[in-house]
């Protein structure tokens, strides 16, 4: 697989952040992919912010996949071989409650299968909106 594909990839990756575009996530990560997110420790999920192999990615994607529903507009896209980066705005929620937050996904690929990605953002504000909610 190329960078064009990767990218790909990357992107749809990206995008599908509920509960019925969770096969289709899945699908993209390789058997023994790492997901490496600050929120799970923000949020309780687990201490070290590391999900390893694949099911236990698989529990920490169907665990966000069930967060309160949030909109995803990739701003920028970019990467060389291996690795890919994603540029995002996480938004959501209503009037006083309305949040934007920008993220990065860095992505790691082998075979054409995510193996590593490493979701940076600011994981205190989401939290607050997520205890909020």
């Amino acid at each position: 697989m190329g960078i064009a594909e990767n990218k790909k990839t990357a992107e749809a990756e990206t995008l599908n952040t509920r509960p019925q575009t969770l096969a289709e996530r899945l699908s993209y990560y390789a058997e023994n992919a790492t997901v490496w997110d600050s929120v799970m420790k923000v949020l309780g999920y687990r201490q070290d912010n590391r999900a390893v192999g694949f099911p236990e990615v698989k529990k920490f994607l169907t665990w966000l996949s069930n967060l309160p529903p949030v909109k995803v507009k990739i701003t920028n896209i970019f990467g060389e071989g291996d690795k890919v980066a994603v540029e995002w705005i996480l938004s959501g929620g209503e009037g006083a409650k309305k949040f934007e937050i920008p993220c990065a996904n860095i992505y790691d690929f082998k075979n054409g299968k995510i193996t590593g990605v490493r979701m940076h953002f600011d994981s205190f504000s989401f939290a607050e909106i997520v205890k909020g909610s």
